[in-house]
């Protein structure tokens, strides 16, 4: 194994930073695939934390794949003092290897 390779867990985890850090229109060839949360960091929205979650779980499994989030077990919390948001999340692998994603994001 090279030093430079990733596997399993670390490679999904490192896929969902990769998603959830990439601004709108970022990736020239592939406009869609773009992370839920820049709108919610640039812009005044009013959306519920279950709708929060429903977008970037959503997104998650959509972009990244062979993944299934166990949302009963994941969330994500706002401080908006602090401007961040907190991600636990809990998935389960196509593999049946289980995996989790915790992560706090600042604009």
């Amino acid at each position: 194994m090279n030093g430079d390779e990733i596997y399993g867990v670390d490679a999904i985890n490192q896929a969902i930073d990769n998603l959830l850090l990439t601004e709108p229109g970022e990736r020239l060839f592939n406009i869609p695939f773009f992370s839920p949360l820049f709108p919610l960091f640039f812009k005044k929205m009013d959306i519920g934390r279950e709708e929060l979650e429903d977008r970037a779980f959503t997104t998650i499994e959509t972009w990244v794949g062979n993944i299934n989030i166990i949302r009963s077990q994941s969330n994500i919390q706002t401080n908006n003092a602090e401007h961040t948001l907190s991600f636990s999340i809990h998935y389960i692998m196509s593999t049946g290897e289980t995996g989790n994603y915790q992560r706090v994001i600042r604009p």
